[in-house]
């Protein structure tokens, strides 16, 4: 039960910090989208998006499938992009690869160190409670 009540702080220490960092309505689904191309560069390969969408199944809905946009650069057509992911279409143009830019790491970095100390500052006392410090 603690490393369970432990993982849940991190996460919960982790969206925290998503949150003070994302775009305004940010959706679970597009911060799910989000985490699962940023768990790509850190296994050091770019995500497909239809690899991505197909991981996140019937959870993305189909807001993911054009708002993922949200994270890119700021352009004409979107204005206010965040600029946490770039995305590319492959040689045959038939597939698109999301990666973090370096503003994307950073956000990435901001929330693991949060999940760490999330980690850190929970605490099972003598008598059996929960206790976050």
């Amino acid at each position: 039960m603690l490393d369970e009540r432990m993982t849940f702080r991190q996460w919960s220490q982790g969206i925290c910090i998503l949150s003070n960092y994302a775009p305004n309505r940010l959706s679970l689904p597009q911060a799910s989208f989000f985490a699962l191309a940023a768990l790509c560069d850190r296994a050091g390969r770019p995500g497909y998006i239809t690899e991505l969408r197909e991981a996140l199944g019937d959870r993305s809905g189909r807001s993911v499938q054009n708002s993922y946009r949200v994270f890119l650069s700021p352009s004409k057509e979107r204005r206010d992009g965040s600029g946490w992911l770039q995305h590319e279409i492959t040689r045959g143009g038939r597939q698109k690869l999301v990666k973090l830019t370096p503003k994307g790491r950073e956000i990435m970095e901001k929330v693991l160190a949060a999940a760490v100390a999330g980690e850190q500052s929970a605490a099972m006392t003598e008598d059996g409670e929960f206790r976050l410090s």
